[in-house]
């Protein structure tokens, strides 16, 4: 079988329009958030002569200071409604903490920016996701989230060979990832969500171990606040999860009458195929977002990174055993930001930034916020998600759990 470049054609949703653009100059980008994650995006934007970093936004003004330095930004700003109104960029980059997206995406949109990249998780509730959503929607303005992972070689291959029966029908897909699920596992659904094209989920059954780490080192993504607070990323967060999320089965000709129809009640049918995950102190030693794919025909095994048993990144097993696939090496930040200005300029969404918008950031969230939910009441939870708050927040108030 041909395994070409994946086709990484649009998904489900609305096209996306932005205005013309007005100047031939760079695009003109704003970073709001000066972390890690930050530093990523300011390298692989450097790299790109289609726009300019112009400003850093961050309320700590020594990690302003520090970012505008290592990056060579001409200003800082420790609020991001101040940037909007002296700087009106093109493009602006959100890395604060997912409690803190909603403000900036939205201000950013209401001042008329063109093109907005959030980091993942979209949000901690449905309600603030929706509500950049909307706002987005409204705009008219290109709204991407930062699952680049749909970017890299060994899923997009991945997806491809799903989708042209390499493996015969998904039954089920077994996946790992270490950390919490809203900051970690959020990659893990959306990879599992893209290898099946998208489908939307019936409903989630899941666990959680709430057992946490004594202390944890405050350099450490997302931890700076956790030995006082017991929070990641600025959010309440379990120490581990298993669980299964039932997806529909996939539309097409080979699926006509077989399992449940998209909206039934749980347990109404088999439905399409099953994700079975684990996470944090949960989860097996196989290396960071692990994905093994079992089919009715054969299976693929996507290596984790590091690859925890030094497997190649991809692998499929059909007749004659497993056979590795070659696969080049690519930035998926890099990757990503580039469909981020391809957009911009286009004026619409390029086929990879279809991939990233904000709509499939927040089916993701859904799913995640129904396992937290699940765990919480002790039962299956059906999708779509009632009520839109975070769980974890109810259950550690009393409020939540039988």
């Amino acid at each position: 079988m041909a395994m070409s470049r994946p086709d990484l054609a649009p998904q489900t949703g609305s096209p996306v329009a932005v205005p013309a653009r007005a100047s031939r100059g760079p695009l003109c980008v704003a970073i709001v958030g000066c972390g890690k994650m930050a530093s990523a995006h300011a390298a692989a934007l450097l790299e790109d002569e289609r726009c300019e970093l112009v400003a850093a936004v961050d309320p700590v003004g020594e990690a302003a200071a520090g970012f505008a330095r290592r990056f060579s930004l001409p200003r800082t700003y420790p609020d991001h409604r101040a940037m909007l109104r002296a700087e009106a960029p093109d493009i602006v980059v959100v890395c604060t903490w997912p409690p803190d997206h909603a403000a900036p995406v939205v201000d950013a949109l209401a001042a008329g920016v063109r093109g907005i990249l959030c980091e993942k998780p979209l949000a901690v509730t449905l309600s603030e996701a929706d509500r950049m959503v909307a706002a987005a929607e409204q705009a008219g303005a290109i709204f991407m989230v930062g699952h680049q992972r749909r970017l890299e070689p060994r899923y997009a291959l991945a997806r491809q060979l799903v989708a042209q029966g390499a493996v015969g029908e998904v039954l089920e897909v077994i996946g790992a990832a270490g950390g919490d699920l809203l900051s970690d596992g959020t990659h893990l659904v959306d990879l599992v969500r893209f290898l099946l094209g998208d489908p939307p989920a019936l409903w989630v059954f899941a666990g959680i171990d709430r057992t946490l780490p004594e202390r944890m080192s405050p350099e450490g993504f997302g931890t700076r606040d956790f030995n006082t607070t017991r929070h990641r990323y600025g959010h309440r967060i379990e120490g581990g999860a298993v669980g299964h999320v039932q997806f529909a089965r996939a539309a097409g000709p080979e699926a006509a009458g077989a399992g449940a129809r998209v909206g039934a009640a749980p347990g109404a049918g088999a439905g399409g195929a099953r994700l079975l995950f684990e996470t944090g102190c949960l989860a097996r030693p196989t290396g960071y977002q692990s994905l093994r794919v079992e089919g009715t025909l054969g299976r693929l095994a996507i290596s984790g990174d590091p690859s925890g048993d030094g497997a190649p990144w991809l692998r499929i097993q059909r007749d004659r055993g497993w056979e590795d696939v070659p696969l080049p090496r690519v930035n998926a930040v890099q990757r990503q930001d580039a469909a981020l200005l391809d957009s911009v300029l286009a004026g619409r969404a390029t086929p990879e930034a279809a991939l990233l918008l904000g709509h499939s950031a927040r089916a993701d969230l859904e799913i995640l916020l129904a396992a937290l939910e699940s765990a919480v009441q002790r039962e299956r939870v059906p999708l779509p998600l009632q009520p839109a708050d975070h769980p974890l927040e109810r259950l550690e108030s009393g409020e939540g759990g039988r």
